[in-house]
């Protein structure tokens, strides 16, 4: 059925066109005139463009442009997800934190030795090894004396 419209249409238009020409051969001037030379020149720019640009680099840059943007605004609402998490994060340890001190709860064991005040088994490696150096320092070997050469060989 597409393809007996498409069929109908195509020799309609045909048929009109053919009307138009001998209506305008009859009357000696062309019909619309300034509307059909907009059009002509309308049609040779778009034959202009057609003829000179290279499509598949246009193409392939705004491939790339839609790329970009779409990886922009992935990365934006990852960011803005991880944001809101964070701060959901920190409102519910700000209220346990004041919770914990209003009744008073002192930290358990494992927690205090995890306190800023207390410094962690990675700092006390530290400070270990920092006063075995300044008890014992390297001393840098005395650079070698070059071996003499002989003048004649």
């Amino acid at each position: 059925m597409a393809y007996l419209i498409a069929i109908l249409v195509s020799i309609l238009l045909f048929a009109g066109f053919l009307w138009l020409v001998s209506v305008e051969a009859r009357q000696g001037r062309r019909m619309f005139a300034r509307t059909r030379a907009a059009l002509d020149r309308e049609a040779g720019r778009v034959e202009f463009v057609f003829a000179h640009v290279d499509f598949g680099s246009a193409l392939r840059a705004l491939a790339l442009a839609a790329a970009e943007r779409i990886a922009h605004d992935v990365a934006h609402g990852i960011l803005v997800a991880v944001r809101f998490i964070e701060r959901s994060l920190t409102h519910a340890v700000r209220t346990l934190r004041t919770r914990r001190a209003q009744t008073g709860a002192s930290l358990p064991a494992d927690d205090a030795e995890a306190s800023p005040a207390a410094p962690t088994q990675l700092a006390r490696t530290m400070q270990d090894i920092k006063a075995h150096l300044r008890r014992h320092p390297r001393t840098q070997p005395a650079p070698a004396a070059p071996e003499p050469t002989d003048a004649v060989e």
